[in-house]
């Protein structure tokens, strides 16, 4: 009988993480400690890659069908930013982010208020990008609300 079972992106993200871990581990004492021992944690590592060969290509693809949607989205508005928050499947969902203006660089636009899209803020990204006149640091990366007012989003960007 053939079972499914859904794997949570952050039970992925947990396993995936062990896995780099365990490679590191077998780099690191290859030739140090016995060969029996290493031999095992090899065996374990050809075990896990095998276990999440079908989650792996899943989250390939997911990633890709992201990534498409990020470029339809830049290339339809001709944004020289670019989308570097993956885990947002859809820029035209709700955020969950409240603030009333997003600066960068010295600079500060108006947002529209409320709970805002992931749309919202990639527009206004775009716009501080531009006017900062920074044609490097274009990948839009996340959103800090400031410390000292929370209405206030920094905008954080990487190149």
């Amino acid at each position: 009988m053939s079972r499914k079972y859904t794997l949570m992106h952050k039970d992925f993200s947990n396993l995936h993480n062990a896995k780099c871990y365990l490679n590191s581990l077998v780099e690191s004492i290859d030739g140090v400690a016995g060969s029996s021992v290493v031999d095992k944690l090899k065996e374990i590592q050809t075990l896990l890659n095998k276990g999440m060969a079908d989650v792996n290509e899943q989250e390939a693809r997911d990633f890709d069908a992201r990534m498409e949607h990020y470029r339809k989205v830049q290339e339809a508005n001709r944004f020289m930013s670019v989308w570097s928050i993956f885990d947002v499947d859809n820029v035209f969902d709700l955020s969950g982010m409240q603030g009333r203006e997003m600066a960068y660089q010295g600079k500060v636009v108006p947002l529209p208020g409320g709970t805002l899209q992931w749309w919202d803020l990639w527009r206004a990204a775009e716009r501080l990008i531009k006017e900062s006149g920074d044609s490097h640091h274009v990948f839009i990366e996340t959103f800090v609300p400031r410390k000292n007012n929370p209405n206030i989003l920094e905008l954080v960007t990487g190149s």
